[in-house]
């Protein structure tokens, strides 16, 4: 198992003169002795189970049907999410029909702010 020190890493050697990584990175990726959570999760999942002669990730899927066949909505919901994704939604921002009318307020580059009008896009005079 893979201990956590808490040590501080020198990445100066990985980076250029303006403090940036530099392309390529040599050091990059997972500072030595840390670990992965998921990747550990992910070799338990593939082992099997001396007992029960399954893959642990075959006993997890069994137990995963079986508490969605209990009829739990929130449970049933919530895996279809993760599986297919939250269904596309939308939002209709108008009044009777009409496209709401307003101000866009943008940041001009000198800091200041420039008001663009939302029906033309132009700027305002």
């Amino acid at each position: 198992m893979p201990k956590l020190n808490g040590a501080k890493r020198d990445y100066s050697k990985y980076k250029d003169e303006k403090g940036k990584f530099t392309k390529g990175n040599p050091g990059g990726g997972r500072p030595e002795g840390s670990f992965s959570l998921v990747e550990m999760l992910k070799r338990k999942l593939q082992e099997v189970d001396p007992k029960e002669r399954r893959t642990y990730a075959e006993q997890f899927i069994d137990k995963f049907v079986e508490k969605g066949l209990e009829g739990s909505d929130k449970f049933m919901r919530d895996t279809l999410d993760r599986v297919d994704g939250k269904p596309h939604q939308t939002t209709d921002i108008t009044s009777d029909g009409e496209q709401i009318k307003g101000v866009v307020v943008l940041p001009n580059k000198d800091g200041g702010t420039l008001e663009t009008s939302e029906e033309t896009g132009d700027s305002p005079n």
